[in-house]
């Protein structure tokens, strides 16, 4: 589970941060051996493309986005286990993170009575 690479990591990741130039060498051993983040990113933005192409997903979805949202969820959630020492709880992890997506996914636009979609769509047309 990648929420469980994001928790183990994220101790480390808050120190690297902290020193200037502990980060500024790890950015380098990162650019040298083609690492981090980014790779695994782009590599869901992949799925997510495939998934989008089978039709799985709406049109407007940009997939690169959407891979940096999953991304960030999960390391938020590390990161916010890590900050009140909350032990990982597979079930929990899993039910929470799947809250998030759904939510996502639900996007974020109000959903309008079928009424007032037909006045809206009659005004665009004017």
């Amino acid at each position: 589970m990648v929420y469980r690479s994001h928790y183990e990591i994220v101790p480390i990741v808050c120190s690297v941060f902290a020193d200037h130039k502990l980060r500024a060498r790890i950015r380098e051993i990162m650019k040298e051996r083609e690492v981090g983040p980014q790779n695994a990113i782009n590599w869901l933005a992949v799925y997510l493309a495939a998934e989008k192409r089978l039709g799985r997903m709406a049109d407007s979805i940009i997939p690169e986005i959407a891979a940096k949202c999953l991304w960030m969820i999960s390391i938020q959630k590390a990161m916010d286990d890590q900050l009140i020492e909350q032990k990982p709880n597979a079930a929990c992890i899993r039910q929470e993170i799947h809250q998030y997506v759904q939510t996502m996914m639900a996007g974020l636009e109000p959903l309008l009575p079928a009424r007032q979609k037909t006045i809206l769509k009659k005004s665009q047309k004017s």
